[in-house]
């Protein structure tokens, strides 16, 4: 059995001259023996430091063709890498460095000192059962946990999602997986393993799925991701699309005849686990059948498989992680010995807290989580982590945070908290400092009492869906023709009753999904902002600007990137911080505080 290195060491010299990344919005192309290149260096500077065999090293920066080869030098150099973001909180990644133990991290910065060194590596002394790879997911005891990865386990993930998707070198794939998510494994490591090439998204193209449409479709995309949510309202302009995955969310009522879909299931602990090829719509997508070399159980509270078409909690065996950095408390309640083994590679059992069910076809389908642990745009959010952050909030008495599912099958969060003298703008601007943006609840709820069950606990099945309209401030009415019109689009797409001008998108419960059917709604209306947007603009910046506690601004733009007007405000109004959304139509919100 080979290390995912050697395999990557192999593709290099394959595959030298050939294109491996095109980055910077396609400005840029970086070959294989090019990555193999920087990567070593990267490697040497890593050695120089004077680093050790296993020592957790993390890697920041924006997403470029340097962050993989940092992951890839880290490896060469016998180390352990730890993906990070640039959305994480400086706590949070203070945190994170100090759990690794790492004097530094490999930055842009970083990057550019090894211009100059030589490269090497220290792939020799590697063994199957050496750390590979820390992935940071939310943790219940407020703090983000690592988990651990082999090499032996990154290795079998790889070859199972390779054999699953049967990339080859004619492939072209697209990234847009967030480097902290663990599936960007897989969307980076199966194309360089099998010798494709892969254009990657920077973060503000990966989120606009117009965008997507038409990347897809000028790079020739063959293989991508595609977020359940994304999926819903994603229209294909290509011919080459063959194959898209999705992952992290439950999938339903989506089916194409363009493309293959692949609805795949694996926890950051399990990473590819089961995968179904979607078929037909269905309510509720099955998310499949083991995939080779891994063993699944359904089990009851006891330990002991259900019937077939009973509901139990989905157990996953094989080649996976064997716990987290750190938590041997933790561990030990999600990793136990396999009392069902068979073989080496299934010692290891692990429960993913996932109730599940098997259909007569013995497929599976998910139903359910048996705790409070939601996914959040794929990525794994602990209630308590936010709930313990909110109440380190002065006056918070307590915090209970409750996810719910919106009109698009996308989970969403809601924060329901008590105490005197405290706001949920003082709540959320102290989440802001400490969690990812992905992190923090759509709504909150100050409540008098909490409900309780018959044992005294707070009963989370009693807190109620809010509803929008109890975010609405008092209703100002349009006044032109223009605001009349996006008005009623703004009820329409949030189904909200009736919305006033000084109504905010968001606290009314707006998210990417539905800012993108507004968009639509908005171009098949013809409805045109550009003068309107030029007058009222003006008015807000120079009404905002005498607000001397609001220092920092984002400006969204309705239906058009409007870039010179975005230019002048940025000259005229250095204050303002924009933020350029290709196409992030907001109508009420163009105003947002940064916190």
């Amino acid at each position: 059995m080979k290390l995912l290195i050697e395999c990557l060491k192999e593709s290099f010299s394959k595959y030298a001259d050939k294109t491996a990344y095109i980055d910077r919005s396609g400005s840029r192309m970086t070959t294989y023996g090019q990555l193999d290149e920087l990567s070593g260096k990267i490697a040497a500077g890593i050695i120089e430091q004077g680093c050790k065999k296993g020592d957790i090293i993390p890697v920041l920066m924006t997403r470029c063709m340097e962050y993989i080869a940092a992951e890839i030098g880290i490896m060469k150099a016998g180390c352990v890498f730890a993906p990070l973001i640039t959305d994480y909180p400086q706590d949070r990644i203070e945190y994170i460095k100090k759990e690794c133990k790492s004097s530094f991290i490999v930055d842009k910065a970083f990057v550019d000192k090894c211009a100059d060194k030589t490269p090497c590596d220290r792939i020799s002394k590697l063994s199957h059962s050496d750390p590979a790879v820390v992935i940071y997911t939310s943790g219940s005891t407020g703090n983000p946990k690592g988990i651990i990865h082999t090499h032996k386990s990154l290795y079998h993930s790889i070859i199972r999602q390779l054999e699953l998707e049967d990339t080859t070198d004619t492939d072209v794939c697209l990234s847009t997986i967030t480097h902290s998510f663990s599936v960007s494994l897989p969307e980076n490591y199966v194309p360089l393993t099998a010798g494709a090439t892969i254009v990657m998204l920077n973060d503000e193209e990966r989120k606009d799925v117009r965008f997507l449409e038409n990347a897809i479709a000028q790079y020739g995309i063959t293989n991508t991701y595609i977020s359940p949510g994304m999926l819903k309202v994603y229209r294909n302009k290509s011919k080459t699309l063959k194959t898209v995955k999705t992952v992290g969310e439950r999938l339903c009522n989506q089916y194409s005849q363009d493309y293959n879909i692949i609805n795949i299931y694996g926890a950051s602990e399990t990473l590819l686990a089961l995968a179904f090829h979607v078929d037909k719509s269905y309510e509720n997508t099955p998310i499949g059948k083991p995939v080779k070399g891994i063993s699944v159980y359904i089990l009851d509270d006891s330990g002991k498989p259900v019937k077939n078409g009973e509901e139990g909690e989905l157990c996953v065996a094989g080649a996976i992680s064997e716990g987290y950095l750190n938590l041997p408390e933790q561990t030990a309640k999600a990793y136990e010995p396999n009392p069902y083994s068979t073989c080496d590679d299934d010692k290891i059992l692990f429960h993913t807290n996932d109730m599940v069910k098997q259909l007569e076809d013995g497929n599976i389908v998910y139903v359910n989580r048996k705790d409070w642990m939601v996914k959040i745009n794929g990525q794994r959010v602990e209630a308590g982590e936010i709930e313990i952050c909110s109440q380190n909030v002065n006056g918070v008495d307590r915090a209970v945070v409750k996810a719910f599912v919106n009109d698009y099958g996308q989970n969403y969060l809601v924060e329901y908290f008590k105490g005197d003298g405290v706001t949920a703008e003082k709540i959320k601007e102290h989440l802001h400092t400490v969690l990812p943006d992905y992190m923090i609840p759509l709504f909150f709820v100050k409540v008098d009492e909490f409900p309780l069950n018959a044992n005294g606990k707070i009963d989370r099945l009693a807190l109620k869906e809010p509803d929008a309209s109890m975010f609405k401030t008092d209703y100002v009415p349009p006044e032109s023709e223009t605001e009349k019109l996006l008005c009623e689009k703004f009820e329409e797409v949030l189904n909200c009753g009736k919305v006033g001008i000084k109504d905010s998108f968001f606290d009314l419960g707006g998210d990417s999904i539905k800012v993108i059917k507004l968009q639509s709604i908005c171009n098949i209306s013809k409805l045109s902002t550009k003068s309107y947007l030029t007058e009222k603009l003006r008015k807000i910046l120079q009404d905002c600007l005498k607000i001397q506690q609001m220092k920092k601004f984002t400006i969204f733009f309705l239906i058009i990137p409007l870039p010179r007007l975005r230019t002048e405000f940025l000259l005229n109004v250095p204050q303002i911080r924009v933020q350029q959304f290709t196409t992030f139509p907001v109508f009420i919100s163009w105003v947002k505080m940064l916190t």
